[in-house]
């Protein structure tokens, strides 16, 4: 067998070590300079932090480096660069995601294929998927061509023929899939049907457990992977675990079980259960057509009271609320930290928050503090150190290319020129 650094075996398998490729490449991004894309009037390039322009300012978009890789865009087609500006993948592709694990979903003509880290067409355009994206889940994605689905490897190949009428991605070894009869079933990584074909409708496994349907309007419920009713189907609607906990509906209001179905926090929530975020989950009672929402800790207990007229998920420890048409946030023990001074705030990323005074943004810090004033129409969420801010009202809400758009740093500094 070829000697290949990028496959290993594992697990009686050979695996393509993508992992290893990503982490190498965010080893460099710490210790070689940060760039960052810069605009010069309508083009972009890339500079380091003290604006020395690196990359030519040629490109009619850019996005940041990830992976030591960047997508870039001339005229209307998109492809990718290294830090050198070396273009390691040709402007043909009408997107290109993010990279992942050292591979990125690429669409020509609204049909998929996939990249890898150095630009190679792994697995060509030739996929139509109801998604945006193209995406390995446990080393293999559900593909649909000729009316027919299957199964192929990130190098790929077809593992699991074209057997199905659909399928979904696997999810804890199994996957649902859907024969000519209607009917859902799941399968093993080798393709055996382990669980029969009887459902009319459903998801994946979460946390070993999973709640199709037998009657698409039936109640709801949850099967192991033996295709055995662990949880009874006496639900209106059920959400999947996360945790060791899983919402559930019954008479109109919503609660939280175990996996043993033990009733964890009752029934008692009209509006609505979410996911947990650092150990709170937002929680909304309705009354006179009224929403208003509080947190709940793991246990079911009502921590921060039904208050609040709107409520964002914990981030790093804080979390906006909503009261009396203004924002500020709270601590995890509804503690108020800030003054509500703001017309609205989203979630803290990296340390800053998104504010809005008099249709303006900013950001704030943990602490309350105005770090970057007032001054930008919208923006987007730090990430990476950068956020991307937009200016310039455009005449109509629809017309977003009128916006002036350029990059940030966390102490305000501007990355472009005009």
């Amino acid at each position: 067998m070829e000697n290949n650094n990028l496959i290993k075996y594992e697990n009686n398998q050979l695996q393509r070590a993508g992992n290893a490729i990503a982490i190498t490449n965010k080893l460099l991004e710490k210790t070689e300079p940060k760039l960052i894309p810069y605009r010069k009037k309508e083009k972009w390039g890339f500079c380091t932090s003290d604006k020395k322009i690196v990359i030519d300012c040629v490109y009619d978009e850019v996005h940041p480096f990830s992976e030591g890789i960047a997508r870039v865009k001339t005229s209307t087609k998109f492809g990718l660069i290294d830090k050198k500006g070396k273009l390691i993948a040709p402007c043909i592709y009408d997107w290109v995601c993010s990279f992942s694990n050292g591979f990125a979903s690429v669409r020509i003509n609204d049909l998929w294929g996939c990249i890898d880290i150095n630009g190679k067409l792994v697995v060509p355009c030739i996929y139509n998927f109801k998604q945006n994206s193209f995406i390995f889940s446990e080393g293999l994605k559900a593909i649909y061509l000729n009316g027919k689905s299957g199964f192929i490897n990130i190098n790929g190949e077809l593992v699991i023929p074209y057997n199905y009428s659909w399928a979904v991605d696997f999810s804890e070894g199994m996957a649902m899939v859907y024969n000519n009869d209607k009917k859902f079933g799941f399968i093993d990584k080798n393709g055996e049907l382990k669980i029969p074909y009887k459902y009319s409708y459903g998801g994946g496994f979460s946390e070993g457990l999973a709640d199709p349907l037998t009657d698409r309007y039936g109640k709801r419920g949850f099967i192991n992977k033996k295709g055995e009713i662990v949880i009874p189907y006496i639900y209106d609607e059920v959400r999947p675990f996360r945790d060791g906990l899983a919402p559930i509906k019954l008479n109109h209001k919503w609660g939280l079980i175990d996996k043993n179905g033990t009733l964890i926090t009752p029934c008692i929530y009209n509006g609505g259960i979410a996911d947990f975020f650092e150990g709170r989950a937002r929680v909304t009672i309705i009354n006179n057509d009224m929403d208003r929402h509080g947190f709940i800790d793991r246990n079911g207990k009502l921590i921060i009271p039904c208050i609040y007229e709107s409520i964002r998920n914990f981030h790093e420890g804080l979390a906006s609320v909503q009261l009396n048409e203004k924002c500020t946030c709270i601590d995890q023990n509804g503690n108020l930290k800030i003054p509500y001074c703001f017309d609205s705030m989203v979630e803290f990323h990296e340390g800053l928050a998104r504010v809005f005074l008099d249709n303006k943004c900013g950001f704030i810090n943990l602490t309350g503090d105005l770090i970057i004033p007032f001054i930008y129409e919208r923006a987007d969420d730090f990430n990476g150190g950068l956020a991307m801010v937009y200016g310039g009202l455009p005449k109509f809400w629809q017309d977003i290319g009128n916006y002036k758009i350029g990059f940030i740093d966390q102490k305000g500094t501007e990355y472009w020129e005009d």
